[in-house]
């Protein structure tokens, strides 16, 4: 039996996907600080011109020794403003349409009734997860 323990991050990078695929107990380490502006709340991509943008999740101003389980996401926050990031970033590249439903239902809220982070990454997870095929058992390290 494996087990992966690692922080929750948005939008989660290759190496993360592959941990999440070999996972038989995949721990969401959630009782852990918070680091403002890390890359549990944002990414990194590159547009078509070759420009760095980042998009991320805000978040309701937290004390800076709140744990992840204790943040939760701004009401102001909108998927769509992020949707239309990638649309602008990647319209016209190849196949870009066929992953934008997929990539829509990873980071939507409209599934979502309460605004905790960890609540919207376990769900961003699952999300990835049924997308890919993965049989993905999440445990938070805060229950």
């Amino acid at each position: 039996m494996k087990t992966v323990i690692t922080q929750p991050n948005f939008l989660p990078w290759l190496g993360y996907l592959d941990r999440m695929q070999i996972a038989d107990n995949f721990v969401l380490l959630d009782s852990v600080q918070h680091v403002k502006r890390s890359w549990q709340f944002r990414n990194k991509i590159i547009n078509r011109q070759g420009e760095t943008q980042y998009i991320g999740i805000n978040t309701v101003k937290a004390k800076r020794d709140n744990k992840l389980s204790e943040i939760e996401i701004s009401e102001d926050f909108k998927t769509n403003k992020i949707i239309n990031v990638l649309k602008n970033a990647y319209r016209g590249v190849k196949r870009f349409e066929l992953g934008l439903e997929e990539i829509t239902k990873i980071i939507d809220l409209k599934a979502m009734s309460n605004f905790s982070y960890v609540d919207y990454i376990e769900n961003h997870l699952n999300n990835i997860s049924e997308i890919f095929g993965i049989n993905l058992k999440i445990i938070r390290a805060s229950n």
